[in-house]
């Protein structure tokens, strides 16, 4: 039989490795938008040396093909 202590250092344990989760997640997310922050500037900086516009969608499109390019984990959704 579990005592107490056991499940609530169970829980706590659960707790801990979701905060964590969350925390690389984050890291993901800011990391992910770097990405597409940069990709952005450098879209716009070509765009005007050629006088032309990439839409958003091209923007994010390269952004994404780009991160996962450089071997970020899989199962990563738009920001």
């Amino acid at each position: 039989m579990l005592s107490t202590t056991s499940c609530l250092a169970n829980v706590n344990c659960r707790e801990k490795m979701a905060t964590a989760m969350d925390e690389e997640e984050r890291k993901l997310q800011r990391l992910k938008a770097a990405v597409h922050y940069t990709v952005g500037r450098l879209c716009q900086n070509i765009g005007e040396d050629h006088q032309k516009e990439f839409s958003r969608q091209v923007i994010a499109a390269i952004a994404e093909t780009t991160f996962r390019q450089c071997g970020m984990p899989k199962g990563t959704q738009y920001l």
